[in-house]
């Protein structure tokens, strides 16, 4: 089932990094915020509607599943995603337009001390480029994206999420209490940058039912009200477009919709999770690494903090015995919480390389 979460009040989302009362006076946001604190705030609406003690709520709650995310906007019907990093950003007219890198092979002559040695992603030509992390594509653009492989001539419009046709950011000041003298305490003012959503909102697919969850829910840090509903028609359909329409044999490419968790790094264990022995990474474009933590309200105390690779990433896969039927997919590739919403992925097509071309 989908639901759908819709802000009434500015929110405030953060990454791992630690904020100490009277030692750091600004905390910085982060839009949009990782899974965890989605499926938090589903966990405790549950829970809230069910009247399930705090003590009891992870084990009573874990079979709830996210299996997929996605940014809505309501002003022109739209579901965004983050940009998949093998796409650069050039700037043509005022407007960020992505390019999609090529796939080449290394030539004999070049020494690289790239993990990956046989294969590189280069820009398309000798034009200035920047990363395209941190912007936003259209569902059209990312189907078309997802179908066309490394098409270097296709163009692609790139959103920044920061501009005002995504949210406000909104600045709030605070201070701490001396409840003993009634008064503020010294050295304990601080800065929280706070984000009010301009007609965005998330869509959320689950495995709850109706009516497990409450329709007011608490969202991010100092918990700010949201309304979670349920939509009445699924909007969160699959895109495996590497084995309907593929462009090469061998080729395919993993695109990450939300960030992932891996026990190797930045390298995922294909071969546990598609079950297969004859697949291998061949390159890829990775972001900065994230910093994953969390609230453990069961024991008290902050979770582990775990490093992430950042939603856009992209893994070019070659798989020695063809392509043939990847169906039946698990719908998330991380390692660590993956029912959080963790590692969501798309499957991509990847077009026959223009230069010593293997496949």
């Amino acid at each position: 089932m989908v639901h759908r979460i819709r802000a009434l009040d500015p929110l405030f989302f953060r990454d791992g990094r630690p904020f100490t009362m009277g030692d750091d006076t600004m905390a910085a946001g982060i839009f949009p915020p990782y899974p965890g604190v989605l499926y938090g705030a589903l966990r405790a609406a549950k829970a809230c509607k069910l009247g399930i003690p705090v003590t009891e709520i992870e084990p009573r709650t874990s079979g709830l599943r996210i299996t997929d995310i996605r940014l809505y906007r309501e002003e022109d019907n739209v579901h965004y995603f983050p940009t998949p990093l093998d796409l650069v950003a050039t700037d043509e007219e005022n407007t960020k337009t992505g390019r999609l890198l090529e796939l080449k092979k290394v030539p004999q002559r070049i020494c690289t001390n790239s993990v990956f040695k046989d294969f590189l992603l280069m820009a398309p030509s000798a034009e200035k480029v920047d990363s395209a992390e941190g912007t936003l594509i259209n569902k059209s653009l990312l189907e078309a994206y997802l179908d066309i492989g490394t098409a270097s001539e296709y163009r692609y419009e790139l959103r920044n999420p920061t501009k005002e046709q995504f949210f406000m950011e909104e600045a709030k000041i605070g201070l701490a209490r001396d409840t003993y003298r009634k008064n503020a305490r010294e050295g304990y003012l601080y800065r929280i940058s706070m984000s009010r959503l301009q007609g965005i909102h998330f869509d959320i697919e689950t495995n709850l039912q109706p009516g497990e969850t409450t329709s007011l829910i608490k969202l991010g840090g100092e918990a700010r009200q949201a309304v979670l509903f349920s939509l009445p028609t699924a909007t969160t359909d699959r895109y495996p477009l590497a084995y309907t329409r593929p462009k090469a044999k061998n080729w395919f490419k993993i695109y990450l919709a939300t960030p992932a968790l891996f026990r190797n790094g930045y390298f995922p264990d294909l071969k546990t999770l598609f079950s297969r022995n004859d697949l291998e990474i061949k390159a890829a474009v990775v972001g900065k690494k994230q910093h994953i933590g969390g609230f453990d309200m069961r024991q008290g105390m902050p979770k582990s903090m775990l490093k992430a690779v950042p939603a856009g990433s992209v893994y070019y896969c070659f798989a020695n015995e063809g392509i043939g039927d990847l169906t039946n997919l698990p719908a998330s590739i991380s390692e660590f919480r993956a029912e959080e919403g963790f590692g969501l992925y798309h499957i991509g097509a990847v077009h026959q390389m223009r230069e010593n071309s293997t496949t």
